[in-house]
């Protein structure tokens, strides 16, 4: 026996090892962001002239003077900052065509895709699967967040306020605070609906702080979101002597038709899309009752109780304002809605389980194969 030589076997290869499966999680992330852009080209080369909703945002954001656009602003269905972005994309010359507001479209569109992979590396690092697989992949957002109307740019900028906010929840100062306070006003004077928002990622900062028994931080996102809410007190008395015009139009909306919306909205991954809120809302919330809902090395154990309250008060306060509003929706208004509640569920499912992200990046890949 002692010449008998015995060869080592050479080690196993675990597929599912977490160096693997984060490689896997960046390898797909980063093809649908370049399929994404792919998209968002095509877009803009098929998108031919203004549409009708188009046509009133730009009139308005090109009257004249400044003052001009800010008193019209009551006749068009959004705050001021996208009719802004638009005044100085004609100051620089690019708005004589609708081929050059197209190529702003197209901007706002690459910025909407910058915001989801800027808010993921404030929360987390973890590459924004959901956001990138089910919004950015979505046809009905790459059209209409490119179009001539506050979607995109509103939407762009409510990411980056939750995770600008949830930075000075993790590490609180004056820069974080007020570097959050600036995009938390811009957000909510670039869409109405971002206020609601805006209000469940304040709330759910409280409800972290207080977890964490740091009363001072609750006073700082309080702030934040007082200020932004400030800033909306001028459109209160003009949207309030306008009521009267848009009666006729206010027949509001039944779960039936909601419920069209959505399927046209989400298509075949509607199913999968009100899943992945309900569970999330579901695993995020009972971080409240529980010790560890993660593992202990997480260096942010608390970002999925954000996710889980901002989820849920999110949803909860969009359906209020489309019920405040009396309006007929259409498919478009869906979208930051689609938005928000991704951003939350990526900040929930990656810190979950380590089974959960592997069922994440599979959802992924089917995402982006249909």
């Amino acid at each position: 026996m002692s010449g008998v030589t015995i060869k080592k076997l050479p080690p196993t290869v675990n597929l599912f090892s977490k160096k693997n499966l984060h490689r896997a999680e960046w390898t797909v992330a980063l093809t649908i962001t370049a399929a994404a852009v792919l998209l968002h080209f095509f877009s803009m080369s098929v998108a031919g002239g203004l549409w009708r909703d188009e046509v009133v945002t730009v009139n308005v954001a090109l009257l004249p003077t400044w003052m001009d656009t800010i008193r019209a602003l009551i006749y068009d269905s959004f705050p001021g900052v996208f009719h802004a972005v638009i005044r100085v994309w004609a100051a620089l010359g690019l708005a004589h065509s609708d081929a050059g507001l197209r190529v702003l479209g197209l901007c706002v569109g690459l910025f909407l895709l910058a915001s989801f992979w800027a808010a993921s590396r404030m929360m987390g690092k973890n590459p924004p699967l959901f956001l990138l697989s089910l919004a950015a992949l979505n046809p009905v957002v790459i059209r209409y967040g490119d179009s001539m109307r506050s979607y995109g740019l509103g939407i762009a900028l409510m990411t980056l306020t939750t995770g600008l906010m949830w930075r000075f929840i993790v590490k609180p100062g004056w820069r974080r605070g007020l570097l959050a306070g600036v995009f938390a006003v811009a957000s909510v004077q670039t869409l109405y609906q971002n206020a609601f928002f805006l209000l469940a990622i304040g709330l759910a900062g409280v409800v972290v702080s207080l977890r964490q028994h740091q009363y001072l931080k609750s006073i700082g996102i309080l702030s934040i979101g007082f200020v932004a809410a400030l800033s909306l007190v001028p459109y209160v008395k003009p949207i309030h002597d306008t009521q009267d015009s848009w009666l006729l139009f206010k027949y509001g909306i039944n779960f039936s038709r909601c419920w069209d919306l959505l399927s046209q909205l989400a298509g075949d991954f509607l199913g999968v899309w009100l899943g992945l809120v309900v569970l999330t809302a579901v695993f995020g919330t009972r971080r409240i009752f529980l010790k560890t809902l993660q593992e202990e090395t997480d260096r942010q154990p608390d970002l999925p109780l954000f996710g889980g309250v901002a989820i849920v008060l999110g949803v909860s306060g969009f359906g209020v304002f489309v019920k405040l509003s009396g309006l007929p929706t259409q498919v478009w208004y869906y979208i930051p809605v689609l938005c928000f509640t991704m951003m939350c569920c990526d900040s929930v499912f990656s810190r979950v389980h380590s089974f959960t992200r592997t069922g994440v990046l599979v959802m992924a890949l089917l995402a982006l194969v249909f």
